[in-house]
């Protein structure tokens, strides 16, 4: 039966051969035409799948005939379906030829595809997208040498020499799948040693949900990759003209001197702003530059047009935004005929230019540094000849400048002087070239009777393992050798003194080894230095009740840096080579060697004396306590006792004036109020005593808030401070721990004496206020009042002594040696800086550790 092939857009792919004999037709003809051109009908067939069309059909050469058409869907990817085809309307299209005929076409073509590609000059490859070899033609066959059932064990990197691995492939297919092709140059070395070169072109296909990629090799000649590679590069330059970030020019100059470009590429419009326009010869005024900067441009300009030169120009320029900007313009000129041709090309050169400005900065910072380094620096080539010295080697300029391009042979001739220090150098030169390792040493001169010293090092500069040059480096090290010396003397003399220290000295290591050990330790602990040297320090000088806990402590230092018997004054147990304990102080410090590693140093003193002295002070302290305790039992019961004569005095001296006012004269009156008062006195006097004693009874510490307790002192002085006029300020104040009782009894004595000692007719401004220190707080009450005179600054804190008259200013001496006991109580001290007829400042502390 006759049968055609269409694909999805119901174009002619194939006709069998009985096809070819009912419809006249050659496949080369139809093959891609529209199949409504042969078959108008085709469209109602399309319409009616499973129905038989009759339609009339006109042959290549005119003659018309009947036919019947029937259209059978295929499901493909390549394909629609199958139009199948018989000349005799009477014969019915037997559906269940179907499937055969089908497969018979399907048969013919792949015959014929595979007669085709094996007979192609080009080698076709099928693989999957995995890599793997699905096919291979009859021309790839012989040229891989790859045998027929073989070659779907291959991959495509194992056969293409191009793809490096399967990444490389699974690279490709991403690209290839965005645009569809893919093509690449190959070349081919055959068995014989003959070299093809091969066009490489890879098109992806999907058939029935499977990825197919097809590979076709054709053999090119020289001239074809030639051209290819001028297509190629023509390309590039076309990219490169729009890519480039430069301005890229044509400028012609005619016979009558006038000059015009003739090409721009975009950058122009990029990098300055505006179009410039071509075959103008008035372009100059459509430049949008300020005139100021256009001047010296021109002018050059003009003059390599007289001259005919290559152009060259640098220029800093504004531009319309604003924007400074250097550009650099170069040219080459071409003569054809009469005018020259410029091909030339505009630069920013703003970033190397300001990176020229920046380098420059920085070397002339560097060679700056270089210069005044106490140092000798210079660079030398691989043979050993300066590059540079520093003004610290040479100082005089001329030398150096003569030096470049010399060494140290040649140094020597200039000045006249041996060679041996150069033939020296050349040989540590050698070596660091050698080793690649900087070699160090220490040159010695003797001058005038000084010695001095100079440390010297080669050090190459070795950049990507390949030499660079090499750094000379000197550096008067006088100075450091002497004080080498001296620090040789210095453990000189620190080891006598250590051997004649009055206390034990004693060094172990970090295994608890005895390193040392001065006649001190041998004098307490009763084992000379060759007894006691290596072994463990523990066993030697602690008891055994302790050795163990000392040698825990050692290595819980060595493993964390702390420990509990290091870096302080302890108060331990000592033992005698008799066994014999004794009390000792010690003081172990960690020492670092020059090696690193840490050893120790205990430093011991017997304190047994002292212990017995502590002991004698201990008993009279508590002597002296309880004696205390009795003394002011005894002044409480004391004053107390005496309150009572004392109101018997008073209540008769009231009587006597009551009862006896008109027996009395005047003289007795004045004698009987004399006793009253007096009696009075004595009582304010006691009482005050009595009060003073009682400071040493403390209550508990609390936190006060100095600014709230002295709210409730102002309260309690109101009173006073409204009768008095008083102004009293009190500025930001802490809160501390102290005796509240006694710290409210030390502001109100202070605050009530700067009242009452004020000036006559005067108003009394207090000021309170409070610092803090590391280890304590700093208060100060300041007045205005009458001031104190120097020569009684220091009487005024002690009891009962009076500045002043009683009939000027009331009191008994009492309140200030009452404050200083308080702030004595508080651990701190009390003072005042005052001058007469000025004022007074009290200050005075209290201590933090209370």
């Amino acid at each position: 039966m006759s049968a055609i092939l269409l694909d999805n857009e119901f174009k002619i792919l194939y006709l069998n051969n009985s096809a070819l004999e009912v419809t006249k037709l050659s496949l080369s003809d139809a093959k891609g035409n529209d199949c409504s051109i042969y078959f108008p009908d085709i469209n109602f067939c399309l319409a009616n799948k499973s129905k038989s069309v009759e339609t009339r059909y006109i042959d290549t050469s005119g003659k018309t005939f009947d036919i019947v058409l029937k259209y059978e869907e295929v499901l493909s990817d390549l394909c629609s379906g199958l139009l199948y085809i018989t000349s005799d309307p009477k014969t019915a299209i037997n559906q269940s030829n179907y499937s055969q005929i089908r497969l018979n076409i399907y048969k013919e073509r792949l015959h014929f595809f595979e007669s085709f590609l094996n007979h192609s000059n080009q080698g076709i490859q099928v693989f999957n997208s995995q890599g793997l070899l699905i096919y291979l033609n009859k021309s790839e066959t012989a040229r891989l040498g790859i045998k027929l059932r073989q070659h779907t064990q291959y991959h495509i990197w194992e056969i293409e020499s191009y793809f490096e691995n399967e990444l490389h492939w699974k690279n490709v297919i991403t690209e290839l799948k965005a645009n569809n092709h893919y093509s690449f140059l190959s070349k081919n070395i055959q068995d014989n040693g003959n070299v093809i070169n091969l066009s490489v072109n890879i098109q992806y296909r999907k058939i029935n949900d499977e990825e197919y990629f097809v590979l076709t090799n054709t053999e090119v000649s020289d001239y074809l990759i030639q051209k290819h590679v001028v297509e190629e590069k023509a390309d590039q330059v076309v990219l490169f003209n729009k890519n480039i970030p430069a301005v890229v020019y044509q400028f012609v100059v005619d016979k009558s001197k006038q000059g015009y470009f003739t090409y721009v590429n975009e950058s122009f419009e990029k990098m300055f702003g505006f179009q410039l326009p071509l075959f103008e010869k008035n372009w100059i005024t459509c430049l949008e530059f300020d005139v100021s900067y256009l001047e010296p441009f021109l002018n050059s300009l003009n003059n390599v047009i007289k001259q005919k030169e290559e152009y060259n120009y640098t220029w800093k320029l504004m531009l319309p935004s604003g924007v400074k900007k250097w550009f650099q313009v170069n040219a080459l000129p071409t003569l054809l005929e009469d005018k020259i041709i410029y091909s030339g090309i505009i630069l920013d050169i703003t970033e190397r230019k300001e990176q020229e400005a920046e380098n420059n900065k920085k070397q002339k910072f560097n060679e700056t540094i270089l210069d005044n380094i106490p140092a000798d620096i210079a660079v030398f080539d691989q043979n050993h000849n300066y590059l540079y010295v520093n003004s610290t080697g040479i100082k005089n300029e001329e030398i150096r400048k003569w030096l470049i391009g010399k060494n140290d042979f040649d140094y020597c001739d200039f000045r006249g002087v041996d060679t041996t220090m150069a033939k020296s150098r050349r040989k540590l030169f050698e070596e660091a070239m050698r080793t690649q390792k900087q070699v160090e040493w220490i040159d010695e001169y003797h001058k005038e009777g000084k010695d001095s010293y100079v440390m010297r090092r080669f050090s190459p500069s070795i950049i990507d393992g390949e030499f660079k040059y090499m750094i000379g480096y000197g550096v008067d090290i006088t100075e450091l050798k002497n004080t080498q010396n001296i620090v040789i003397k210095n453990q000189q003399r620190n080891d006598l003194i250590l051997q004649s220290s009055f206390d034990a000295v004693v060094k172990f290591n970090a295994n608890g080894a005895i390193t040392f050990w001065n006649p001190k330790a041998a004098l307490y602990f009763g084992w000379s230095s060759e007894n006691v040297l290596g072994k463990r320090v523990y066993d030697v000088i602690f008891p055994k009740s302790t050795r163990n806990f000392h040698a825990e402590d050692v290595e819980q230092y060595l493993m964390t840096g702390k420990g509990y018997t290091f870096n302080k004054l302890l108060e331990l147990s000592g033992i005698n080579k008799n066994k014999g304990e004794f009390p000792i102080e010690i003081t172990i410090l960690p020492l670092t060697e020059t090696n690193e590693d840490v050893t120790f140093c205990a430093f011991i003193r017997d304190i047994t004396s002292r212990k017995s002295k502590e002991l004698e002070i201990l008993k009279a302290n508590q002597l002296l306590k309880n004696q205390n305790t009795e003394l002011e039992q005894f002044t409480y019961i004391t004053s107390h006792d005496l309150q009572e004569p004392l109101l018997t005095l008073i209540s008769l001296s009231e009587l006597l004036l009551e009862e006896y006012t008109e027996v009395l004269d005047e003289e007795g009156k004045l004698f009987v109020e004399f006793i009253n008062k007096s009696a009075n006195r004595m009582r304010a006097l006691i009482a005050g005593l009595m009060e003073y004693a009682r400071i040493d009874k403390r209550e508990a510490l609390e936190e006060i808030d100095c600014n709230e307790l002295l709210k409730i002192v102002l309260t309690d002085l109101d009173d006073r401070i409204k009768r008095n006029t008083a102004v009293v300020t009190i500025e930001n104040l802490p809160v501390l721990k102290a005796y509240p009782t006694y710290l409210r009894l030390l502001f109100q004595n202070l605050i009530s004496n700067a009242i009452k000692f004020k000036k006559v007719n005067g108003t009394p401004e207090i000021i309170i206020s409070g610092i803090e220190r590391d280890k304590d707080w700093v208060f100060t009450v300041s007045d205005n009042g009458i001031g104190i005179a120097k020569k009684n600054i220091e009487q005024i804190f002690t009891i009962f002594k009076r500045l002043n008259s009683q009939e000027e200013y009331e009191g008994y001496g009492i309140g200030l040696a009452h404050c200083k006991k308080i702030v004595s109580l508080h651990g701190g001290d009390i003072w005042v800086d005052s001058v007469l007829e000025e004022g007074s400042r009290f200050n005075f502390t209290i201590t933090k550790k209370i």
